[in-house]
């Protein structure tokens, strides 16, 4: 209601400065009251092209979010070709924080400039620092506003593989606002796929938000990662 009355406002005015303006060049009443109708309808048509525009998605942030899932989707590519070395994946995970059982197991970090690993470094711990190293930091640092970190972590466990991703955003609408567009992309990306591995990783994805953080997990499951590390895998 108070958007319309401003509208009516902003015609009014406008109707009024046409019919002043032809009253000084001193033109007749015909050609005033045509002209101020047809200013009206032009004043009009200018307020809703500009609410629509403003209305319209931000396009650029849009293709964001695609880049870090294409990002997120490429990660788990290359660790998995590493785990195809693996004999047998990890049954139990170890209450401080470290596998035990062999070395196919890891839990790698990256957050404030640091990496952090388990205490046992294996090959493969040191393929998921690298992968986590390949995370278009400029893309991240969008993604985050102002100063804000993003940060990385990857887990293997019994129960499979994990990818957390957390982005800092100014306010609690602003993280609301990116986790809908994220959610929104996920499940679109899990309806078109049509290979194993994306399709079971989107599937096992979702944006959430916890005060102005994002938290992106992606999960591959211990049944979807047996199924790719078989040896008959396509």
């Amino acid at each position: 209601m108070t958007t319309r009355k401003h509208q009516n406002s902003i015609l009014v005015l406008a109707t009024l400065g046409v019919y002043l303006g032809l009253v000084l060049v001193g033109a007749t009443p015909q050609v005033m009251a045509q002209a101020a109708m047809t200013k009206q309808f032009n004043v009009k048509d200018e307020i809703e092209v500009k609410d629509d525009l403003d209305n319209k998605p931000d396009h650029s942030e849009s293709e964001r979010v695609d880049h870090l899932l294409e990002n997120i989707e490429s990660a788990f590519s290359k660790l998995i070709k590493n785990l195809q070395n693996c004999k047998q994946l990890p049954s139990s995970y170890g209450y401080d924080g470290n596998f035990i059982g062999n070395d196919c197991g890891f839990s790698v970090a990256k957050g404030l400039g640091t990496t952090t690993s388990s205490d046992r470094p294996s090959e493969l711990s040191r393929a998921a620092s690298a992968i986590i190293d390949s995370f278009d930091e400029s893309l991240l640092n969008k993604l985050s506003s102002g100063n804000n970190k993003s940060y990385i972590s990857f887990d293997l466990s019994g129960r499979g593989l994990k990818l957390t991703l957390i982005l800092e955003q100014h306010t609690q609408q602003g993280s609301a606002a990116l986790a809908d567009l994220l959610n929104g992309h996920i499940k679109s990306k899990a309806i078109r796929s049509t290979n194993f591995l994306p399709q079971n990783l989107y599937e096992n994805s979702q944006a959430s938000t916890l005060g102005n953080q994002v938290f992106i997990v992606s999960r591959l499951p211990r049944g979807s990662l047996d199924t790719l590390l078989a040896s008959d895998a396509k």
